[in-house]
């Protein structure tokens, strides 16, 4: 299937608020083995609000062979969010 990684991949997410912890790539919602060449790997992660996002910073710890791997797949990077006000 092409080169995958056991690698633990992260992101940081930095915005007009402040910045996000190290936000794990685990638990892929559509695949078994992740970051196959040419394959859409979906991730969810959860953080507090971090404001209008500026900035996206990738990490791994140099496991396998991960530098190739995860600049390819991050291109198609979506941000969704879910706002709730308590009183």
């Amino acid at each position: 299937m092409g080169a995958s990684t056991k690698a633990n991949i992260h992101l940081i997410l930095y915005g007009a608020r402040g910045r996000s912890p190290d936000l794990m790539l685990k638990d892929c919602e559509n695949h078994k083995i992740v970051f196959q060449q040419g394959a859409e790997d979906i991730f969810s992660v959860t953080c507090s609000y971090v404001g209008q996002l500026n900035k996206i910073q990738i990490g791994h710890d140099s496991e396998g062979k991960a530098r190739s791997v995860i600049y390819s797949v991050i291109i198609n990077f979506e941000v969704y969010t879910t706002f709730s006000r308590h009183a």
